[in-house]
């Protein structure tokens, strides 16, 4: 159970990071 949370919240992160990346190409773009 323990490990599942962990996965989960893992690849949250990882979710968050992706878009801040985007976000952040997007600006650089403008």
């Amino acid at each position: 159970m323990h490990f599942c949370v962990m996965t989960s919240i893992f690849r949250f992160r990882t979710i968050e990071l992706s878009e801040a990346k985007q976000q952040i190409n997007h600006h650089i773009t403008k």
